[in-house]
C-alpha cells in the first residue's frame, strides 16, 4: 500500500492554539494476476417484505442465482432473508461446498411476506457471518473478513428502527470480526437515511438502484468490488505526542473510537488499485518553542491479500513553529483544500437529501448552490496561483478537474430536483454524498451517456414505483419515455428522437 500525508498548513504561530488538517491519501496494491486470490465471504440479506411482492423480488432472486455462479471455490456465500421474522435461507459455505441446484431451490422458495423488521435480518446476519469466520479462521489459522450485503425497498417498520443504534451495530461488526456492511435501496420507497447510516457506520458503499431492472448491476458493482479487494479492514490510528494535541476528528465522519490514548478511525476495505483520501482534523497545542515539532503520529493498519499479511505504515507529523506574522502569511495546500471542500460538497448532498425529505426544495438548491460556489470560487483562485507562476500547469489541470467534475454532479442535482420526482432526487444525493464521505467520488450516469443534442441535459435514469399520472412521460427502459411515442426525451427542452 503507498500512502503519503500532507497538511494543509504546516507552519504554526508560537503561542497559539490552533487546527490542521492532514491529508491521507493511499493506494491500494493491485493484486499479482498470476497468484490465486484470497477467499471472500459474501451474504446477502434480502429484504422479503410486501413491497418486493412481484418484479422486485423475482429481479433480486435472478440475481441472486447469477451471483453464486461467479464466485470462486474459495469464496464462501450465504442468504438471509427477512419480513417481519428472519431466516437463514442459504448458510455460509465455501462455494465449492453448495450444491447449486439446491442453493437455486431454496432462492426459488423465497416470497414476499409481510412488514420490515430490518434489524432482526441483519442481526442474523452478522451472527451467522461471526459464525463462519470463527469456524475459518479455526480450521485454517487465518485471520478472515466478510462482507454484508443489505437490499431493501422500505422503511424498517419493526424490530429495532433507530438508525443510530443500527449504525452501531454495523460499528460494531467492523471493529470486533472485520465485518463491512454495504447497502443496496431498491425503488422510491426505502429510507436512505437509514441505510446510508448503516453503510457509514460499517465502513461499506451505499448504491441506489431505481427501479429492479438496475439492482442486478448495482449488486454486480458491490461484488466485483468484493472480489477485487487487495486490502482487508484499513484503519488510522492517531497518536498525539506528549501534550501537543488537545483533539482529533474526521472531516468526513468516518467511524471513530478510541483506544487508549489513541483515535481510531475505520476505513474499511479498498479494492485493487483505488485511491482513497482521509481527512483528519489536529487541534495543536500552543507550543512555547520555536522550530520543528513532531506533534502526533499516525499509524495505518490493514491485512493485504491474497497473502492476508498484517501490515503496519507509520508516518510521523511535524509542524513549524514560527513568529505569529510568519504564520499569518501561510498559504494552504490546494490539494487538501480541494479534498476539503469536496466533503463540504459531500455534507451539503446530505443536506439537500434530509430538505427534499421534508418538502423543502428551496433549502436543498441552497445547499447545493452554496457548495457549488465555494468550489467556484476556489477554482478562481487556483487559476490567479496559476497565472502568477505559485502553481503548475499540471498540477493546476489536474486540480480544476476534480473541481469541474464535482461541480457538474451538484449541478446535475440541483436540475435533478425541478427534473425529478423528490423521492429519486433525495436518494441520488444520498448515494452521492456516501461516496463524498468515504473519499471516493460516486457518480450516477446518465441514461448510458446520452445527453439530450438540444440542450445537453443528462437523460436520466429509470424510476421504480411511480404512478403513470405522477408526470407526463413515463420513465421506463434507462431513459425518459413518452408512452405514446417510445423514442428518448428530454424534460428540461421537450426534444424527442434519438440521441
Amino acid at each position: 500500500m503507498h500512502v503519503t500525508a500532507h497538511l494543509d498548513v504546516d507552519l504554526i504561530a508560537l503561542e497559539s492554539a490552533d487546527s490542521v488538517t492532514c491529508m491521507l491519501t493511499l493506494q491500494a496494491p493491485v493484486l499479482d494476476s498470476t497468484r490465486s486470490r484470497a477467499g471472500q465471504t459474501l451474504l446477502v440479506v434480502l429484504d422479503r417484505s410486501g413491497s418486493m411482492s412481484g418484479e422486485p423480488l423475482e429481479t433480486a432472486k435472478d440475481a441472486l442465482r447469477h451471483l453464486v455462479r461467479r464466485l470462486a471455490p474459495q469464496d464462501r456465500f450465504g442468504v438471509v432473508v427477512f419480513d417481519d421474522q428472519a431466516q437463514l435461507i442459504v448458510p455460509v459455505r465455501a462455494a465449492s461446498d453448495h450444491d447449486l441446484a439446491l442453493v437455486d431451490a431454496l432462492i426459488a422458495s423465497i416470497h414476499a411476506g409481510g412488514s420490515t423488521d430490518l434489524w432482526a435480518g441483519y442481526n442474523l446476519a452478522l451472527r451467522e457471518v461471526a459464525r463462519s469466520l470463527t469456524s475459518t479462521q479455526h480450521r485454517t489459522n487465518v485471520v478472515d473478513a466478510a462482507t454484508v450485503v443489505l437490499i431493501s425497498d422500505g422503511h424498517a417498520n419493526a424490530g429495532i428502527t433507530d438508525s443510530a443504534q443500527l449504525r452501531e451495530r454495523a460499528l460494531t461488526a467492523f471493529k470486533n470480526d472485520a465485518v463491512t456492511t454495504a447497502t443496496i435501496g431498491l425503488g422510491l420507497g426505502y429510507d436512505e437515511a437509514l441505510l446510508s447510516a448503516i453503510s457509514d457506520g460499517g465502513s461499506g458503499a451505499h448504491r441506489f438502484a431505481a427501479n429492479a431492472d438496475e439492482l442486478p448491476a448495482a449488486l454486480a458493482e458491490e461484488v466485483d468490488g468484493l472480489l477485487d479487494k487487495s486490502v482487508l479492514a484499513a484503519t488510522v490510528r492517531v497518536t498525539g505526542r506528549g501534550h501537543a494535541l488537545s483533539g482529533v476528528a474526521t472531516l468526513q465522519g468516518l467511524p471513530t473510537w478510541m483506544e487508549d490514548t489513541a483515535t481510531v478511525v475505520a476505513l474499511g476495505d479498498l479494492y485493487a488499485g483505488e485511491e482513497r483520501m482521509t481527512l483528519i482534523r489536529l487541534d495543536v497545542a500552543s507550543s512555547p518553542a520555536l522550530g520543528l515539532a513532531t506533534i502526533a503520529d499516525v499509524v495505518l493498519e490493514y491485512t493485504a491479500l491474497p497473502d492476508q499479511a498484517e501490515h503496519a505504515v507509520t508516518l510521523p507529523i511535524s509542524v513549524n513553529v514560527v513568529p505569529g506574522d510568519v504564520a499569518a502569511g501561510r498559504v494552504p495546500m490546494p490539494e487538501v483544500v480541494v479534498e476539503q471542500l469536496r466533503v463540504e460538497a459531500a455534507q451539503a448532498k446530505a443536506a439537500a437529501s434530509e430538505s427534499l425529505r421534508q418538502g423543502d426544495a428551496a433549502s436543498a438548491k441552497a445547499s447545493l448552490d452554496n457548495a457549488s460556489a465555494s468550489l467556484g470560487s476556489l477554482a478562481k483562485a487556483l487559476e490567479v496561483l496559476r497565472r502568477h507562476g505559485h502553481l503548475d500547469p499540471d498540477r493546476s489541470a489536474r486540480l480544476q478537474a476534480t473541481i469541474a467534475a464535482e461541480t457538474e454532479e451538484l449541478t446535475t442535482l440541483r436540475q435533478n430536483t425541478d427534473d425529478m420526482p423528490a423521492g429519486f432526487t433525495s436518494k441520488a444525493m444520498m448515494t452521492a454524498a456516501s461516496g463524498g464521505r468515504r473519499g471516493r467520488a460516486a457518480k450516477r450516469s446518465t441514461c448510458n451517456g446520452h445527453r439530450c443534442p438540444a440542450c445537453g441535459t443528462g437523460l436520466l435514469p429509470i424510476v421504480y414505483g411511480m404512478a403513470a399520472g405522477q408526470i407526463k412521460e413515463a420513465i421506463i427502459g434507462g431513459c425518459l419515455i413518452d408512452p405514446d411515442n417510445p423514442s428518448h426525451g428530454c424534460e428540461r427542452c421537450g426534444w424527442r428522437g434519438t440521441p
